[in-house]
């Protein structure tokens, strides 16, 4: 079957894409589809994640570490940028890190890896919240959602970055990519000691919370949120974006936003409460020490990131 009917009849087809266990060639990797998984992979990809990862690799040598991989996208971008880059996926849900693994396989990544685990503060078991078994918004952070929107819950284990990836053996990083749905301070706070003795770049996912101050919520995603919750919510993010402040500050990092356009916008805080746009919510945190060639040669205005 050609691969042109085979995804017009997968997204078509639910019943279709619920028994599909098949692979789509796409031009730059194989797509395994998985019960309906994986049909995003033949979409567009993020500008804003693949424009900062083209300028990171081009500035910096060394594998990328993708927290919270869920299926891959970073994998399917890096596949388009640099194949060769060593990549290692980080994710709790084993339902996800079993579609990544087979994404690896399907295209025969040698320097290519998935670790079903979830990153902190330190070694436990906590207990991760999700709708269905690819769930993007998946989470084992408490209080940074409100507690009606998921549906399913089980535990999963957790690690400290650190032992992790000192475990692997890593010879340079270039980039930690950190989307761990409202842990990314838990994250770091187990990584600091590979923050600071490789000083990779870091991508950071932040979510406002200003629709949680004025309750104009999506009622069908987050469900029924007291007033009482959504000011709890508010508190929680609030000292979110404080706690990545002070984290990049302590480590020497500076803050960028990452524009859909792909340019990079210099902020003093990633506490941008006003955004609408919950499609460019990424940050990328530049080491200071790099900071004034980096701005040089990718033009983000450098006088404002100083």
């Amino acid at each position: 079957m050609r691969n042109g009917l085979k995804t017009f009849l997968l997204r078509h087809s639910w019943q279709l894409r619920r028994s599909a266990h098949t692979l789509i060639s796409a031009v730059d990797y194989e797509v395994p589809v998985i019960h309906g998984y994986g049909l995003d992979h033949l979409e567009g990809c993020q500008t804003d994640l693949r424009a900062a990862l083209e300028k990171v690799l081009a500035f910096r040598t060394g594998a990328v570490i993708d927290v919270g991989a869920n299926i891959g996208e970073l994998l399917a971008i890096l596949l388009q940028v640099d194949r060769d880059v060593t990549y290692i996926g980080i994710e709790p849900n084993l339902q996800a890190a079993y579609y990544l693994e087979h994404f690896i396989q399907a295209n025969g990544l040698p320097h290519h890896f998935v670790l079903a685990t979830a990153l902190g503060a330190a070694q436990t078991v906590a207990e991760f919240s999700y709708n269905d078994d690819m769930d993007v918004s998946g989470t084992i952070a408490e209080g940074y959602r409100p507690v009606g929107m998921y549906k399913r819950h089980k535990k999963v284990l957790v690690e400290r970055g650190d032992d992790l990836l000192k475990s692997v053996g890593l010879d340079a990083i270039s980039l930690i990519k950190i989307d761990a749905e409202g842990c990314e301070v838990e994250v770091l706070n187990g990584l600091q000691a590979t923050i600071d003795a490789y000083r990779p770049f870091l991508i950071l996912e932040v979510t406002p919370y200003g629709h949680f101050e004025s309750g104009d919520l999506n009622q069908e995603y987050f469900g029924e949120v007291s007033a009482e919750e959504r000011r709890s919510i508010v508190i929680t993010r609030k000292k979110f974006n404080a706690d990545l402040d002070a984290f990049m500050a302590h480590h020497g990092y500076a803050a960028m936003k990452m524009l859909k356009s792909g340019d990079l916008e210099p902020v003093t805080s990633v506490d941008q409460v006003s955004t609408t746009d919950f499609f460019s919510l990424n940050y990328l945190a530049v080491p200071r020490e790099s900071l004034a060639d980096f701005t040089a040669k990718y033009m983000v205005h450098p006088q404002a990131a100083e």
